[in-house]
C-alpha cells in the first residue's frame, strides 16, 4: 500500500510540475488535484510555475492566491503577460476580489456577457 500510495503521489508531483505542457481546462483540473499533495511540493513547484510562459495566467493567479490564503511569508517572481518577471511579496498582497480594478473588470465582463 505504501508503494502504491509513493506512486500516485510521485505522479500527482510530476504531473503538477509540468502543467504548462497542457491545455487550460487541463491545467485547470491538475491544480484543483494537485491540493492534495504535500505543502513543500506544492510551494516549490508552484513559484517553478509562475515563471513558466506556458502556464496559463489564471492558473498563476490561483496559484499565487492559494500562496496567500497559506499566509505564506515569500517572495516570488512571477512572469506576467507582458513577458516580464515581478517580484511579489505574498504575504502583503491583498484578496483579488477586494480590488476596485477586479471589480471593475467583473463588471464589464458581466455587463459583456448580458448584452450578448
Amino acid at each position: 500500500m505504501k508503494n502504491i500510495f509513493k506512486k500516485s503521489l510521485n505522479s500527482k508531483v510530476k504531473e503538477f510540475a509540468h502543467l504548462g505542457n497542457y491545455e487550460f481546462s487541463k491545467q485547470k483540473s491538475i491544480l484543483e488535484s494537485s491540493m492534495k499533495i504535500p505543502l513543500k511540493y506544492f510551494v516549490e513547484y508552484g513559484e517553478y510555475l509562475l515563471l513558466d510562459s506556458f502556464v496559463h495566467p489564471l492558473i498563476k493567479s490561483s496559484i499565487v492566491d492559494t500562496f496567500r490564503e497559506l499566509k505564506l511569508k515569500i517572495n516570488i517572481n512571477e512572469r506576467f503577460i507582458d513577458k516580464k518577471v515581478r517580484e511579489l511579496n505574498v504575504y502583503g498582497l491583498s484578496k483579488l476580489e477586494s480590488m476596485l480594478s477586479y471589480r471593475n473588470i467583473i463588471s464589464i465582463v458581466n455587463e459583456s456577457c448580458l448584452k450578448k
